[in-house]
């Protein structure tokens, strides 16, 4: 009796009509998901700068003696907000402020001569945190947290050598610091550390 009732039918419309139903299903979902998704109130942690907003580097008061080190990762900000067309020349608000925290010296290899063991390179690691101000006396925004960057040199006999490389290496590593602190602001996922 049931097959006498198919016979007739068209094999493709007995299909689409038992489809139907799991059709209609999921394009309700789907409108569910977009309805949820738009109006759910959705924000990323950090989100990106406000459109237009330009802000002025500046330095939190000094956490180290290494004035090279400040100096050097306030200019990687404002490399990278340049490029970014966000840069503001001078200290009006909203700035972004460069704090400074730590200078680690680390040997990056061991070697023994005769007198004793010898670096064959030293790590230098920069840490530091960036936060945004927008005014006088206003809390701070878009605190990024201690991140740290790391650059190595090999010593040399001579001291006066040997100074040079490590001025360089501190201040290779903070302008890199500087820089992963300013994506961190704008909103662009950047480590927070690299391996000492």
């Amino acid at each position: 009796m049931g097959t006498e009732r198919l016979a007739g039918l068209n094999p493709r419309s007995v299909v689409n009509n038992l489809w139907f139903p799991v059709k209609l299903w999921s394009l309700n979902l789907l409108y569910l998901m977009l309805v949820l998704a738009t109006g759910c109130g959705y924000r990323a942690a950090y989100a990106p700068v406000a459109e237009g907003e330009r802000l002025a580097v500046v330095p939190a008061p000094p956490l180290v003696g290494e004035l090279d080190a400040i100096e050097s990762a306030l200019a990687g900000a404002r490399d990278e907000l340049a490029r970014a067309g966000r840069l503001r020349a001078g200290e009006q608000y909203p700035r972004l402020v460069i704090e400074v925290v730590r200078l680690e010296e680390v040997a990056a290899g061991l070697a023994s001569d005769g007198a004793g063991a010898r670096a064959r390179g030293t790590s230098i690691a920069v840490a530091g945190r960036a936060w945004i101000e927008p005014g006088p006396g206003s809390p701070p925004q878009r605190d990024t947290g201690d991140m740290q960057r790391v650059a190595t040199y090999a010593p040399e006999g001579d001291l006066r050598v040997e100074g040079a490389r490590y001025d360089q290496a501190t201040r290779s590593a903070a302008r890199s610091l500087g820089r992963a602190l300013a994506l961190r602001v704008l909103g662009r996922p950047t480590p927070a550390e690299e391996p000492l």
